[in-house]
């Protein structure tokens, strides 16, 4: 085989991994969440999410966030623009609050969770963000995320 039959030969398998995604210009469109996601089980509770208000309280370093959701109309005030809540719903019913999600990252969070003003489970925890890149590794999004499972 002759020199220009190997580069014809290199050329066509290199346009061929390109072609089928293998190389570095390829990426979906999936996102993530980067931040922290706190993450509420009413293990403890005879009737797991009653109706009423409820607010979740989540203290970092630096200030207090909260956030309430009154089930089961699923109407929510949140204290910042960086929090929000995932109320649940059946048949137009909101009927739980899977969880809470901070666009932050705090290192340590006290977590508190009220059903209409009386306290029904807290706890603290160290944070441990972890790097996930859903596209890939050479593209866009990057982010940053951590859970903290609240049981009550």
């Amino acid at each position: 085989m002759c020199v220009r039959d190997k580069c014809l030969s290199l050329l066509a398998v290199a346009v061929a991994l390109l072609a089928s995604g293998c190389g570095i210009g390829t990426c979906t469109q999936i996102g993530c969440h980067d931040g922290l996601m706190v993450i509420l089980s009413p293990q403890k509770l005879e009737h797991p999410w009653p109706e009423g208000t409820w607010t979740i309280e989540i203290e970092t370093e630096t200030d207090l966030k909260t956030c309430s959701v009154v089930l089961p109309s699923g109407e929510q005030e949140c204290s910042h623009p960086v929090i929000s809540a995932f109320p649940g719903f059946h048949w137009s019913r909101a009927v739980e609050i899977s969880g809470v999600e901070l666009d932050s990252h705090p290192s340590r969070v006290d977590v508190t969770v009220f059903h209409e003003g009386k306290v029904l489970g807290e706890d603290s925890f160290e944070l441990e963000y972890t790097r996930f890149q859903p596209n890939g590794r050479f593209c866009e999004p990057t982010c940053y995320s951590a859970q903290a499972l609240v049981e009550f």
